[in-house]
């Protein structure tokens, strides 16, 4: 069983890492996601696929509060607030698999306001405000 998901984990860490090194960084999430999930890989191996997930997390960020700006700019708000979301979860199920914050700082210092943006023109466009 521990071979099998030894396979399992280098299956998909390899799956991401090609995609990574592609600049598919969004697609390369879905696989490292999942490697890091795997149990009993040994904390060094986890660590390859803890490094390939931050560069594909770090990407995404920047890419994302990029378009999200782009978005608020050409006031598609429902848009902006659909990709806020997205990005959101893959920051938490990153965080939920061991990225600490420290690890996406650059990024995180890109995408805080933007997000701040975006929840500003969110609360203003609502009907309770």
């Amino acid at each position: 069983l521990e071979e099998v998901k030894r396979r399992l984990w280098w299956g998909y860490t390899k799956l991401g890492l090609r995609r990574t090194e592609a600049g598919k960084f969004e697609e390369a999430l879905g696989p490292l996601f999942h490697a890091l999930g795997i149990d009993e890989v040994d904390p060094r191996r986890q660590g390859e696929t803890r490094s390939a997930l931050i560069q594909a997390l770090n990407h995404v960020i920047e890419e994302r509060a990029s378009r999200i700006n782009q978005l608020l700019a050409e006031r598609k708000l429902e848009t902006a607030v659909r990709e806020g979301e997205w990005l959101r979860e893959v920051v938490e199920e990153g965080r939920q698999l061991g990225v600490r914050e420290e690890e996406l700082a650059t990024a995180l210092t890109l995408a805080r306001p933007v997000i701040a943006r975006l929840d500003r023109a969110w609360s203003e466009s609502s009907p309770s405000a």
